[in-house]
C-alpha cells in the first residue's frame, strides 16, 4: 500500500507573523488514518524563511521527502515555484509520483495534467475520499475510469483518465476532526478553526467555491469544542475561526459564542465576518463571549464597482458601522483596487474612505491590487486583456519581499496566462492610472 507526503505549499510567512498550522493536510491525514494508510504532512510555510524559498530550494526539500508519492496542496501565489520544482524533481527522480491538489488544482484540473507532463495526477476539490481512493488506484497499476473517484484525473500510460466512479459529498459529521499528532505544535503560534465547508455567495474575483462548492455545511457543534478544547493551551490562547462567512448563521453564530463563554470564559475568539451581519446586538454578543477582532471584507467604497462583481450593496452606512464596532473591538477592513469596471473616480472614494477609517481606534487596514484568480468569474471575463508586468504584480499573490520570479517562472508565466492569470493585470490605461493614484495615496 503506498504511503504519501502531504505537502502544504505556502508562501512562508514573515518571522514577525504568528504561522497556523496546514489545515488541508491535517483534514487529509486524518481521513487517511482510517484506512491504515501512512501520511505525513510537510509544511513549506513552516520550513522555510521567506528569502530562501526558491524553485531549486523547494526541489532539494521535496526530494528529502521519503515517500514516493507526494501530494501538493497548491494556491496561485505558489504555482509557477512549485511546478518549476517538481519538474526538476522528476528529471531527477522519475519515480517519484506527483499528485496536485488544493484550490488551484481545483480550478485548474485537467489543464495541469495536459500542460505539465510530469503531473502525475489531480485531485479536486475535497480531498478525504477521492485521495485515498486514488491511491488505492496507483496501488493496484491497473488503474481505469471507471476504479477512478470522480473529481480524480490521473496519467495512465501516456493518456489521462477522468474518474467516472461516484462518490458522496461529505456530510458535517464525515468531516475529520484534525489530527494534531501528525504535527510539531510548538511551530505553530496562531490557532485556527475552520467550522463550516463551502460559501453560498459567488463573489466574481472569489475562487473559494472551486474547492469546496457553493453547498455550505456545517460541522457538528460537538466536533468543533472537541477540537478548540485539544488546541488551547492556556488562558492567553485566541481561535481564529477561518471561515469566509462565520457570521452568515445568526443561530449557529449564538450556539458558538454561548457555549465558547461557557467552557472556555478566559480566552477569546476571532473571525471573518459580514459587515451586515453586525447590528449593535450580535456585537454585543460576540463581545461578551470572547470576541476580541473580526475581518471585514468591504473590497470597494463604490456601489457601482460591488455590483459588478456579485457584491451587494450595503442598506446601511457602513463606515458608521464599523466605527461603532471599532470602539468595542479590533476591526481589519480589507479593500481591492484594480478591479476591472473601476472608475479612478470610484478608486478616489475607496481611498478617501480608507483616510476617515483611518481616524479610528482598532482600525486595521488592507489594500490589495485585484489579483485575478484562476478559475474566478472574473479572471474569465478580463483574460483577453491582461498583461504580465513582473513590476505590477499583486502583493496579495505574490509579497514583494519574496525572492524574485526566476527567468524559469517568468518564461511559465508568461507561455501560459490562463493557469498563472493572478500574476497579470488588466492591461489598460486605466489601470495604468490606477496604479498611479494607488502610489501616489501610499506614498511610493
Amino acid at each position: 500500500m503506498e504511503s504519501i507526503a502531504i505537502v502544504n505549499c505556502c508562501l512562508p510567512p514573515p518571522p514577525e507573523k504568528p504561522l497556523g498550522a496546514p489545515q488541508a493536510g491535517l483534514y487529509l491525514t486524518s481521513a487517511l488514518k482510517n484506512s491504515k494508510r501512512e501520511t505525513s504532512i510537510y509544511d513549506t510555510a513552516a520550513d522555510f524563511e521567506p528569502n530562501t524559498f526558491t524553485a531549486d530550494a523547494l526541489c532539494a526539500y521535496l526530494r528529502r521527502v521519503p515517500h514516493r508519492v507526494i501530494g501538493l496542496s497548491i494556491w496561485d501565489s505558489v504555482l509557477p515555484r512549485v511546478l518549476c520544482a517538481t519538474r526538476k524533481l522528476k528529471e531527477k527522480e522519475p519515480e517519484r509520483i506527483i499528485v496536485f491538489g488544493g484550490p488551484s488544482a481545483s480550478s485548474l484540473n485537467t489543464k495541469l495534467l495536459d500542460l505539465f507532463p510530469w503531473i502525475d495526477a489531480v485531485v479536486v476539490g475535497e480531498g478525504e475520499i477521492t485521495l485515498d481512493m486514488l491511491l488505492t488506484s496507483i496501488d493496484s497499476r491497473r488503474s481505469n475510469a471507471l476504479d477512478l473517484p470522480e473529481k480524480a484525473f490521473l496519467r495512465s500510460n501516456g493518456r489521462v483518465l477522468e474518474g467516472k466512479r461516484k462518490i458522496p459529498t461529505l456530510s458535517p459529521r464525515q468531516i475529520p476532526i484534525p489530527d494534531y499528532s501528525h504535527i510539531n505544535r510548538s511551530v505553530y503560534g496562531r490557532l485556527e478553526l475552520v467550522t463550516t465547508r463551502g460559501c453560498p455567495l459567488n463573489c466574481a474575483y472569489c475562487s473559494v467555491n472551486s474547492a469546496t462548492g457553493r453547498l455550505m455545511r456545517s460541522r457538528p457543534m460537538d466536533h468543533l469544542f472537541q477540537e478548540i478544547a485539544a488546541l488551547v493551551k492556556d488562558e492567553q490562547d485566541c481561535i481564529h475561526v477561518l471561515d469566509d462567512n462565520f457570521t452568515i448563521n445568526a443561530g449557529r453564530l449564538h450556539q458558538f459564542s454561548s457555549r465558547f463563554f461557557a467552557e472556555f470564559p478566559k480566552n477569546t475568539w476571532s473571525c471573518y465576518a459580514r459587515l451586515g451581519d453586525l447590528d449593535g446586538a450580535t456585537t454585543s454578543m460576540m463581545i461578551k463571549s470572547g470576541c476580541c477582532g473580526v475581518f471585514i471584507g468591504v473590497e470597494s467604497a463604490d456601489e457601482v464597482t460591488l455590483r459588478s462583481v456579485g457584491k451587494i450593496s450595503p442598506n446601511y452606512n457602513v463606515l458608521e458601522r464599523i466605527k461603532k464596532i471599532s470602539t468595542q473591538m479590533n476591526i481589519t477592513v480589507s479593500l481591492i483596487w484594480g478591479f476591472p469596471d473601476e472608475e479612478v473616480e470610484a478608486l478616489a472614494r475607496t481611498l478617501d474612505f480608507i483616510k476617515q477609517l483611518l481616524d479610528f481606534d482598532n482600525i486595521f487596514v488592507n489594500l490589495y491590487q485585484l489579483a485575478p484568480l484562476s478559475g474566478t468569474r472574473l479572471t474569465h471575463r478580463m483574460m483577453k486583456d491582461l498583461i504580465f508586468d513582473e513590476a505590477a504584480i499583486s502583493g496579495f499573490v505574490f509579497p514583494p519581499s519574496y525572492p524574485t520570479l526566476s527567468d524559469d517562472e517568468k518564461k511559465m508565466i508568461r507561455r501560459y496566462p490562463s493557469v498563472f492569470s493572478a500574476f497579470y493585470h488588466e492591461g489598460s490605461k486605466l489601470f495604468r492610472m490606477k496604479h498611479s493614484l494607488v502610489q501616489k495615496f501610499l506614498g511610493n
